[in-house]
């Protein structure tokens, strides 16, 4: 294991801890990669909520807010944040967005029993977390090799949010359903009876063992969270200013080349509030943001739930069963 790590270090030029803090930032983003995971809450956390007798007429629709509500606040919070986690240091960001992140899920054992508005203000903690931790974490491993790998580096970091899916919805489901119990069709649903029952109306979980689970659904991922989040602070770290990677050689002589041709222009790094004043900034947060609010949107209204497990992955997920 040491010699593959070590074969691994030497290849993209970088040291051992380098490795490590890539693998930290991997672990770290998966477990932050709970969204791709939505619509699989969605089900379990809306037939919960409904059984409680403080929601009874919620919907898989209201979920919509749960969603847009994280989205908001990573978009707001994310300069503000970024720039705060940029003084105080790699280690004690990733710690503070982590246990955030956890608590959050943590204390929607007891949000989920009451009214919804406080699940969507106890799950959306999310996203101050990732405003935290996203680019800290990728920024982190990126420093500790030369420029020539800094995308790869990055673009490993970021597939442990991809995984997100397809490896937190079996969790859930494993956990919560394991009997894979069937939904029955809402029996306050109008189309009940005629030819549009199985697509206008929704189908909820009502069988009241399983859903006993769902609290503790969310303890326990917020409980797994936290352990990923302890072992990412482990991992990751900052290398020393003299040890950071500087510009391979051919990269340096394109630099100086592009100066040269460019007289009287002086390359030069903005600060996060200098940054805040460009309108190149807005033009791209606004693009991140719609595209992610529309990510949102899709994944809440693209699944609904029928009467079978099996439809439900298929349906979900693409899967071809």
């Amino acid at each position: 294991m040491l010699r593959m790590v070590s074969q691994i270090s030497s290849w993209l030029g970088g040291p051992k801890k380098g490795i490590n803090c890539m693998l930290g930032g991997f672990i770290l983003l998966l477990s932050f990669a709970s969204d791709f995971s939505y619509p699989n809450i969605n089900t379990y956390l809306t037939s919960y909520m409904r059984s409680t007798g403080y929601n009874p007429t919620l919907t898989y629709a209201d979920f919509v807010f749960l969603s847009t509500t994280k989205v908001v606040l990573t978009g707001i919070s994310m300069p503000f944040i970024g720039n705060w986690a940029r003084k105080i240091g790699t280690r004690p960001s990733i710690a503070i967005g982590s246990a955030i992140y956890s608590l959050g899920f943590m204390l929607t054992y007891l949000t989920v029993k009451s009214w919804f508005l406080f699940a969507i203000l106890s799950l959306s903690c999310h996203g101050i977390g990732f405003s935290f931790v996203y680019a800290t974490a990728i920024g982190a491993a990126q420093s500790w090799f030369p420029p020539e790998r800094k995308g790869l580096v990055g673009s490993v970091v970021v597939s442990g949010y991809g995984f997100g899916s397809l490896f937190w919805v079996p969790f859930q489901t494993v956990f919560v359903n394991p009997d894979n119990v069937q939904a029955v069709i809402d029996k306050d649903c109008v189309h009940i009876g005629t030819e549009q029952e199985e697509a206008k109306c929704d189908f909820y979980f009502v069988d009241k063992t399983m859903l006993d689970r769902v609290p503790w659904m969310f303890f326990l991922l917020g409980v797994v969270y936290s352990i990923m989040g302890v072992m990412a602070v482990c991992l990751i770290s900052d290398p020393e200013p003299k040890s950071r990677m500087k510009p391979h050689r051919r990269d340096q002589e394109l630099l100086e080349n592009l100066i040269e041709e460019s007289p009287g222009k002086v390359a030069f790094s903005l600060t996060p509030l200098q940054v805040l004043r460009t309108p190149i900034f807005y033009q791209i947060w606004l693009g991140f943001f719609s595209i992610s609010l529309t990510n949102g949107l899709m994944s809440n209204y693209s699944c609904r739930l029928p009467q079978h497990f099996e439809w439900h992955l298929q349906d979900c997920l693409g899967l071809q069963l």
